[in-house]
């Protein structure tokens, strides 16, 4: 497709995760609603690209950033679309929630988080005890191999049980893993 500058500017990026990309490329080719697309970056499994939509295209809801929100990532999946935000307040979320409601778009909020801004919103949110147990079987060995420390060392060293840190170190990856891979916990 050749790329004609909008007289708004709006610029869409997508990124697109899988080992085939021509059922999206085609769908991208024959979307009423795209002007133009442009394969903005590749690798093995993930292409990101750039769309201009038509200029009579209006969107039927606030965009994030009229509301003040920040999108960290959106992926969607078999439950529908899984999005992390980040926002000042939490008025653009009800804001944008009742946008949703309004045109009968399922919105469910799966977690909040009160963020200290001087952390980085982009890693995942574990709680101190859980980060200082991590950083110190991190720091002490206890992920390498073979492991520098023992589960009980770890415990001793922390000052608590066995079990309990068996516990931190599962919630801490479990948290881990589902920010990383902005997967949906239980």
């Amino acid at each position: 497709m050749e790329e004609t500058p909008m007289a708004d500017g709006s610029l869409l990026f997508v990124s697109v995760v899988g080992d085939d990309f021509s059922p999206f490329e085609r769908s991208l080719e024959t979307d009423a609603t795209v002007r133009a697309a442009t394969l903005f970056s590749a690798a093995a499994d993930r292409r990101v690209y750039r769309i201009r939509p038509e200029s009579d295209v209006v969107p039927f809801l606030p965009t994030p950033a009229d509301l003040g929100i920040r999108v960290l990532d959106a992926k969607s999946g078999t439950g529908g679309w899984v999005i992390r935000i980040q926002m000042l307040s939490r008025e653009p979320l009800i804001q944008l929630r009742e946008a949703c409601l309004e045109h009968g778009i399922t919105f469910r909020v799966r977690q909040l988080f009160d963020a200290d801004p001087n952390t980085d919103p982009d890693g995942a949110q574990l709680t101190g005890r859980q980060r200082d147990t991590v950083l110190t079987a991190y720091q002490s060995g206890y992920y390498d191999v073979p492991r520098g420390i023992s589960q009980g060392e770890l415990a001793e060293e922390l000052d608590v049980s066995t079990s309990a840190i068996l516990q931190q170190l599962r919630r801490a990856t479990r948290q881990l893993i589902a920010s990383t891979f902005a997967v949906e916990q239980d």
